[in-house]
């Protein structure tokens, strides 16, 4: 992602909607894990960006403390949120032992994590995974779902048909979405790149054009 590290170009939505997020994360692992989060689980947010997700989270389960990583200490004030202990992605490896954590997990990450990068970004996530435990990668955008992403019922004909054109086959033929270098990616991009006997798992994202992924240890 393009001034990633700078912090001149993380994108993230208003307050109100880190609850949302958040809500979803939980929602997520309450339907498809027999992993519930409690005062007890251990917790790591991969990219938590300026932590209000994961500080959401511990306030929501009386946590006494939970992990968070990213590729930049830009966003993160670590004096106001003293609960979060924060680490930074180094040499895109995550800087925790093997077997760590019940829940992995990350929200709108996986969009900025090259086709190249995924067998290492999936390979470190289990990694970090305790026997037993469950990771979630939340909000992918998923290449199947590129033309839903692009209508606009509010647009006449003309301008939906050049605007879902447009977009949708440049986002095809590129595999690139918005100027700050996302990327599209699909269920065999994932299960290419990981190869664990686990079985990956493909579910609707927070919105309807995107995707959940998750897999267990």
């Amino acid at each position: 992602m393009k001034n990633w590290e700078s912090g001149k170009n993380r994108l993230r939505g208003s307050k109100a909607n880190y609850a949302k997020f958040a809500d979803h994360i939980i929602s997520s692992i309450e339907k498809n894990s027999t992993n519930k989060i409690s005062h007890k689980s251990s917790i790591l947010d991969v990219g938590c960006g300026d932590g209000q997700m994961l500080n959401y989270i511990i306030n929501l389960y009386n946590l006494e403390s939970a992990n968070g990583c990213d590729i930049s200490d830009f966003y993160i004030d670590q004096k106001r949120f003293k609960n979060i202990k924060f680490k930074k992605i180094s040499n895109s490896k995550l800087q925790y032992e093997d077997e760590s954590f019940d829940i992995v997990y990350s929200f709108g990450v996986l969009q900025y994590i090259k086709k190249k990068d995924l067998a290492n970004f999936l390979r470190e996530s289990y990694r970090v995974l305790k026997e037993g435990g469950v990771c979630f990668h939340c909000n992918m955008l998923d290449k199947n779902k590129i033309f839903k992403y692009h209508h606009n019922p509010k647009l006449g004909f003309k301008e939906l048909i050049f605007f879902t054109f447009f977009g949708g086959l440049r986002a095809c033929i590129t595999n690139k979405q918005w100027a700050d270098g996302s990327y599209w990616h699909n269920y065999k991009d994932i299960t290419k790149s990981f190869n664990q006997v686990n079985k990956i798992y493909l579910k609707d994202g927070f919105s309807s054009e995107r995707s959940d992924i998750f897999f267990k240890k």
